[in-house]
C-alpha cells in the first residue's frame, strides 16, 4: 500500500510540472495587428520607382482581439544605408484605424526600407515593411546668371529659351516663337514677372508692339510655371528627380512679385520640366532679373 501511495503521489507531481511548462511555453500572443492595404493607386510591396516620384501607401492597423489595449502610436521610418528618418510618430487612442502616407521616392539611386510600427498601451508592437528601389534621374542642362529686362531695358532681352539658355530682344523673339519658352516684365502691381508667351497680361498689356508684339505671334508657348516653397538645395540637384518631383503638376502661366531667392517650377509646351531660381532684381520698367535655370535635357 505505501508503495502504491508513493507512485501516485509521483505521478501528480509529474502531471503538476507537465501543466505549467505547457502554460509557460506557449504564451498567447497579444501583439496588435498591422497590415498594408491593397488596391489601385496603392505600393503594398517592395516596388521599383523613379527618383521623386510620387506614391501612396494605406496601412491599417487593429487593436489585439483578447487584451483590447487600444493602439497608441504609430511610427514611419525611411531607411537608405545607414541613414534612417522618421517619417511620422504620432500619439493615438484608437482601437483601428487606417492611415494614408503620401510620400516621394528618394531623390538617388538606391534602395530604400520604409517601416511602419504600431505600439498599443500595454507597450506590445506590431511592424510590417516594403522596400522602395528608385533608379537614378535624367540627365539636365544647366545656365547659369541668365540676365532678362524688363520691357523698356535696352541692354537685355526679355525672351528666354530654355533648351539652349538663349536670351532674345523682341524683334529676335518674334523670328524664334517656336523657341521661346518665357518673358520677364517688371509691373506696377505685378513686381518682378516671369510670364509665359500666352499669359494674357504680357498679351495684352506688356509686350504690345504693332508689328512684333505678342498678340503679333502666330506661336505662343503655354509654358506653366508653380513657384515652390520647401527650401531647395540647389547645388545638389544633379539630374532631374527633384526637378519631377517639383514641376510636373505646374499650372499657372505666370509667377509675380519675385523675390531674390525663389525657386520657380516650369514645364514647357514639349513637356519638359525646369527650375528657376532668381539670384538677383533690379526693380522698375527698366530694370532686370537675373537666374539659372536647371531643365532636363
Amino acid at each position: 500500500m505505501k508503495k502504491t501511495g508513493l507512485i501516485a503521489v509521483l505521478l501528480l507531481v509529474m502531471a503538476s510540472i507537465s501543466f505549467f511548462t505547457s502554460c509557460t511555453t506557449e504564451e498567447e500572443d497579444l501583439s496588435p495587428t498591422i497590415k498594408f492595404v491593397t488596391g489601385s493607386g496603392y505600393v503594398s510591396a517592395d516596388a521599383t520607382l523613379n527618383a521623386g516620384e510620387a506614391f501612396t501607401v494605406n496601412i491599417s492597423a487593429t487593436a489585439n482581439s483578447t487584451s483590447g489595449a487600444k493602439l497608441t502610436n504609430l511610427k514611419v521610418v525611411r531607411t537608405m544605408g545607414s541613414n534612417a528618418v522618421t517619417v511620422a510618430d504620432e500619439a493615438i487612442d484608437l482601437s483601428s484605424f487606417t492611415s494614408e502616407l503620401n510620400a516621394n521616392a528618394a531623390f538617388i539611386a538606391g534602395t530604400e526600407k520604409w517601416t511602419f510600427t504600431v505600439t498599443d498601451a500595454n507597450g506590445e508592437t506590431a511592424e510590417i515593411s516594403l522596400n522602395i528601389t528608385t533608379n537614378a534621374g535624367g540627365t539636365i542642362s544647366t545656365f547659369d546668371q541668365k540676365i532678362l529686362g524688363s520691357y523698356y531695358n535696352n541692354t537685355y532681352g526679355s525672351f528666354f529659351a530654355s533648351a539652349d539658355g538663349s536670351v532674345y530682344k523682341m524683334v529676335e523673339a518674334f523670328n524664334n516663337q517656336a523657341k521661346i519658352d518665357w518673358c520677364y516684365y517688371y509691373g506696377v502691381s505685378d513686381g518682378a514677372t516671369i510670364a509665359a508667351p500666352n499669359d494674357a497680361t504680357a498679351i495684352n498689356d506688356v509686350f504690345t508692339n504693332a508689328t512684333y508684339g505678342l498678340s503679333q505671334w502666330t506661336t505662343r508657348n503655354a509654358t506653366t510655371f508653380n513657384l515652390v516653397t520647401d527650401e531647395i538645395l540647389w547645388d545638389n540637384i544633379v539630374d532631374d528627380a527633384m526637378i519631377v518631383a517639383y514641376a510636373s503638376s505646374t499650372t499657372n502661366t505666370s509667377v509675380k512679385q519675385l523675390v531674390v531667392g525663389n525657386v520657380l517650377a516650369f514645364k514647357t509646351a514639349s513637356g519638359k520640366l525646369g527650375l528657376i531660381r532668381v539670384t538677383d532684381i533690379a526693380t522698375g520698367s527698366t530694370g532686370s532679373i537675373t537666374y539659372n535655370v536647371k531643365v532636363q535635357q
